[in-house]
C-alpha cells in the first residue's frame, strides 16, 4: 500500500497488449526493480535578439519514454509473448502503471537479459523504448 504522498514500488506494473490491436493487456508478473526515463528533446531557437541567452520553443520538441525493468513472469505464456517479441524486434502496446496514472503506447525491446539462479525463478532485465505517442491517463 502507499503511503500518504509516496508512491510505493507495489503501485508499479507492466502489461503487454496479448493479441496486437486487441485491446486486452496482461499483467507480466513481479516487476522487482523498474525506471522510467520522459525524455524531452528541445528546439533551439536561439538568435541575434536573444541577448546572448539561449532561447527554447515551449511546446515543441522530440519526446519518448524510456523504461528498464527486472520482471520475474506468472506465466510461460507471458513470458513467451514477450521472447518472441524481443526475436521478432516488434513494436507490441504495453500499459505501464505507476501511481494512478498510466501509460500506454508502442515499445520495442531494447535489450533483454535472463538470469536464472540454481533453485530461484527466471528473471529478466528488459529495456523498453517507446515510438509514437505515449498516452497517459
Amino acid at each position: 500500500m502507499s503511503t500518504s504522498g509516496t508512491i510505493d514500488g507495489v503501485d508499479v506494473g507492466l502489461a503487454v497488449e496479448t493479441t496486437p490491436s486487441g485491446g486486452v493487456f496482461a499483467d507480466m508478473g513481479g516487476i522487482t526493480t523498474n525506471s522510467m526515463t520522459i525524455n524531452n528533446g528541445v528546439i533551439d531557437i536561439t538568435n541575434k535578439s536573444s541577448a546572448g541567452w539561449r532561447e527554447i520553443h515551449a511546446g515543441q520538441g522530440l519526446q519518448s519514454v524510456d523504461m528498464s525493468l527486472e520482471v520475474i513472469f506468472n506465466s510461460e505464456t507471458n513470458f513467451l509473448i514477450m521472447e518472441a517479441a524481443n526475436t521478432a524486434q516488434a513494436l507490441l502496446n504495453y500499459q505501464y502503471a505507476r501511481g494512478g496514472k498510466t501509460f500506454t503506447g508502442a515499445y520495442k525491446i531494447a535489450s533483454w537479459a535472463e538470469t536464472s539462479p540454481d533453485n530461484e525463478k527466471l528473471t529478466c532485465s528488459i529495456s523498453l523504448q517507446s515510438s509514437g505517442e505515449v498516452v497517459v491517463t
